[in-house]
């Protein structure tokens, strides 16, 4: 499990973050998962944000 996540890292890493991860304007939900996704990276965000 741990290797497969460093593999996703790996992979994600090179992206670029986007402005936004949500359609935010759609509705006070996807607003809130927007910023959430947008203060949190990889080390920081937990399964409870995203779950």
């Amino acid at each position: 499990m741990i290797e497969a996540y460093k593999q996703l890292l790996q992979v994600f890493n090179s992206r670029e973050r986007p402005d936004h991860f949500t359609d935010y304007g759609h509705c006070e939900e996807c607003a809130e998962h927007d910023t959430t996704l947008r203060l949190r990276n990889n080390d920081t965000i937990s399964f409870n944000e995203v779950g």
